[in-house]
């Protein structure tokens, strides 16, 4: 065949390598992968609104809630626990149950019922000389699941209200309890009270705080009130807080204690 002069009809080559219907597929892969993670990060997005937006409403029903018990607890206690006896320590009545469930360690109201029960705990305990009879009444053996919960939560309850308030406690947390009845002293001797070696549930309430890193909180007590100590200290007397140390020590791997060995 010889060449008529006319340039079309030359063999034209695609310098690109790939023809154009490989292209066109490409093209058409890219997008759908581009469309699929767009679906992708959507449907993330739309299933991490609903979850943001249900433990939202989860907070506000439970702050509800809380305020419901609250207020049906001063109803029937009074708002500084006025109407409170030793009856209302043991196990048939639903005071502590209603209190460990609103209690917030920021509100300056429950703070102060903490404190009231601490001070009526103690005074109960001083007249008739049994602390397991107050909480459990004359049967413990029957009761013991449930006092001993009580009493855990109770105890760890006044050591985390120390805590979360220890800034504006900090003068007073190294207060002996010779020297005052100052909140704090008042907190953690009602500890001391419910951790003394002679009560039968003292190791599983100290397990109890040793599983809650209380060496932690107790050590940012110290460390918020070393700076206080020289103004409160009281040759040949120990502080509130030194002695719920000194009670939660020995237990640390000791025998026959049941207690988790925890480095403090």
């Amino acid at each position: 065949m010889f060449f008529s002069g006319d340039p079309t009809t030359r063999k034209r080559v695609d310098l690109g390598g790939r023809s154009s219907k490989e292209r066109d597929r490409q093209k058409l892969l890219e997008q759908t992968r581009l469309e699929r993670n767009r679906r992708l990060y959507l449907r993330r997005q739309n299933h991490a609104a609903i979850k943001i937006q249900k433990c939202f409403r989860g907070k506000k029903a439970m702050e509800i809630e809380h305020s419901k018990v609250r207020e049906q607890f001063f109803a029937t206690y009074g708002r500084h626990i006025q109407n409170v006896n030793r009856q209302c320590f043991g196990p048939q009545s639903a005071f502590f149950r209603q209190l460990f469930f609103f209690f917030n360690a920021r509100n300056v109201s429950d703070i102060s019922v903490l404190v009231e029960t601490c001070r009526l705990m103690k005074h109960f305990v001083q007249e008739s000389g049994d602390v397991v009879g107050l909480f459990a009444g004359i049967d413990y053996s029957s009761k013991r699941a449930l006092v001993d919960f009580r009493v855990k939560k109770f105890a760890f309850t006044c050591i985390q209200a120390v805590h979360q308030n220890r800034k504006e406690l900090k003068d007073q947390l190294f207060v002996t309890p010779e020297e005052s009845n100052t909140p704090p002293t008042l907190l953690l001797e009602a500890v001391v009270l419910l951790i003394d070696s002679r009560l039968p549930w003292t190791c599983k309430v100290v397990s109890y705080l040793l599983e809650r890193n209380v060496f932690t909180l107790l050590r940012e007590l110290i460390v918020t009130g070393k700076e206080s100590m020289e103004i409160h200290s009281s040759y040949g007397r120990i502080s509130s807080l030194e002695r719920v140390l000194t009670l939660i020590i020995p237990h640390i791997g000791q025998k026959p204690c049941i207690c988790p060995n925890i480095d403090p």
